[in-house]
């Protein structure tokens, strides 16, 4: 009974590290997207991030802005991200009304 599970435990194991080089290079071939994200920094200021990055990491990336340091919106310091409020395509508007008042006055 033992020996099953231990042969499950090693057949698992074998088959992710076979098939996760396999999703990398899956995401590897799809083209990077342009976003943005509306982020709230510590002290109450709004700021908006923008980056290129994968389909996979944009679906992460408001969980992985949290306490990473940005540039405000005036591009003059560094602050840690308080929370992400919204994030979209870098091509859509933002749904807040701020948001997109404060992307206005941001020269890209």
């Amino acid at each position: 009974m033992n020996i099953k599970y231990t042969m499950l435990a090693i057949l698992t194991m074998a088959s992710a590290t076979l098939v996760s080089p396999m999703l990398v290079a899956q995401q590897s071939d799809k083209p990077n997207i342009s976003v943005k994200c509306f982020v709230e920094l510590f002290g109450g200021d709004h700021s908006i991030y923008f980056a290129r990055l994968s389909e996979l990491e944009y679906e992460r990336l408001p969980r992985m802005l949290v306490n990473q340091k940005v540039y405000t919106a005036d591009k003059s310091s560094k602050i840690k991200v308080y929370a992400v409020r919204e994030c979209a395509l870098e091509k859509d508007k933002f749904k807040s009304t701020i948001a997109n008042k404060l992307e206005a006055t941001i020269p890209k």
